[in-house]
């Protein structure tokens, strides 16, 4: 594919899945308001212990997105027969996944003597794994330039959630929350379900035998695995603080300092949106070079947005903190926000563009053991000791140490594949993507 072509399709489904997320980042704010404002602060706490705790979780809910990335357009006897092994494989984990939150709900319940972390577990879980559950289908429309069909499944998706969350408002109690994410996940699969011929042609019904989950775990066994760990050990960096203030601190603080940890998600969506067309845009190009300069022009578009998220944080966060928590203190919200804010777009913009460029290119057995895992034990000598030092705010602080290293060991590794942050500041390649993009 020449470049004119690859620029005009990269801008195409860029421009869908950034009308996909601001229609998620909108229902993402009201959600997150109808939540704050109808839970107690006991209860918003558990729903952002729920999430840490979900980490633990995550180590069986295995991918195989990254196979599909990889491997699209070059799969023997075509992409139709893996779709039904992988779909199989997925709803198979989706149900084992909701057992096993109810086991670790009924203990976390037993601990702290409220049975709302069994729902609580329950419903984060399924909103967490639904997305597993489609992935397979995502993937292979967002690789095929397709995201304009994620685009308007999502935004169903949201339509369907705005309705749950009136009955939500009517009830609002954790046994409700767990019914609206599980409606939302049957759903989710139903939509997914319908556009299956508009994703690869042809409709399919997954398969459920050996061999199949055999070739499953198989690909899972010999690739996918590592991205995997990678995975589940970033989500625990980025979601495990409220697991290590529950430790230290009641749940009222929890609940403030979820608020602010949900609040700065929210900054990762135009950068994720980046890090995701470049793994697009890579995926269908066979030359390193090639790779590592589109990677290095996406990296400079992630900065400028970093940066302009940021700006728009430190002026604003404060008051919309102020009308979404009333009741809750603000100014002490809004002293966690910022520096958790600042060490997720040091990985976000910075990081994550190099790391789907080595899910690419590179070994990920590799990069998780020489850039995750070292960050992952850091996060953990961090994170407990500076919550039990310095509280919350020590342990806001925390996420940018550990942002900053964890952006040290990548860069370390990236440069073995090539990689590297010379011309950075240079405008030339970019240039002549631009003209890709307006001029045929």
């Amino acid at each position: 594919m020449n470049r004119p072509d690859l620029a005009r399709k990269l801008s195409i489904n860029s421009i869908f899945q950034l009308i996909e997320k601001l229609v998620v980042l909108s229902f993402s704010f009201v959600n997150m308001y109808f939540l704050i404002k109808m839970l107690s602060p006991d209860d918003y706490g558990i729903w952002g212990v729920a999430f840490g705790y979900f980490a633990f979780l995550q180590i069986i809910n295995v991918g195989t997105e990254s196979i599909l990335w990889k491997h699209h357009n070059s799969m023997q006897g075509g992409i139709l027969p893996a779709m039904r092994s992988i779909e199989a494989f997925n709803i198979i984990k989706f149900f084992v996944l909701l057992l096993l939150a109810v086991f670790m709900g009924y203990i976390l319940s037993s601990i702290y003597a409220n049975s709302n972390f069994i729902y609580a577990l329950v419903a984060a879980t399924s909103m967490m794994a639904v997305d597993s559950l489609v992935s397979h289908l995502a993937t292979v429309a967002s690789a095929n330039y397709k995201h304009s069909i994620v685009t308007r499944v999502n935004f169903n998706r949201v339509l369907f959630s705005l309705v749950l969350m009136l009955l939500f408002i009517y009830n609002p109690t954790m046994q409700m929350l767990m019914l609206k994410e599980l409606a939302i996940a049957m759903f989710v699969y139903g939509l997914w379900h319908r556009q299956k011929k508009n994703v690869i042609g042809a409709v399919y019904f997954p398969t459920f035998d050996y061999v199949s989950l055999l070739y499953v775990w198989k690909s899972i066994r010999s690739y996918s695995i590592w991205t995997h760990f990678c995975g589940v050990l970033t989500y625990f960096i980025y979601r495990s603080d409220t697991i290590f203030l529950s430790m230290v601190a009641g749940l009222p603080i929890v609940g403030h300092y979820n608020i602010a940890l949900n609040l700065a998600n929210l900054a990762n969506i135009i950068p994720g949106i980046i890090a995701q067309q470049n793994s697009v845009a890579i995926s269908n190009v066979d030359k390193s070079d090639v790779r590592n300069k589109i990677t290095l022009t996406l990296l400079k578009v992630s900065i400028l947005f970093g940066v302009f998220i940021l700006l728009i944080y430190v002026f604003l966060a404060e008051y919309v903190v102020m009308l979404i928590s009333e009741e809750a203190p603000s100014a002490q919200i809004y002293s966690y926000l910022i520096p958790i804010v600042v060490g997720l777009l040091i990985v976000k913009t910075i990081a994550s563009p190099i790391v789907s460029l080595i899910n690419i290119s590179g070994s990920v057995r590799r990069l998780f053991f020489r850039v995750n895992l070292p960050t992952f034990l850091l996060s953990i000598i961090f994170y407990s000791a500076s919550a039990f030092f310095c509280g919350a705010i020590g342990l806001a602080y925390s996420n940018i140490i550990v942002s900053l290293v964890w952006l040290a060991l990548l860069l370390r590794e990236a440069s073995i594949y090539g990689f590297s942050l010379k011309g950075l500041l240079s405008l030339k390649y970019e240039i002549k993507f631009l003209k890709g993009i307006f001029i045929k």
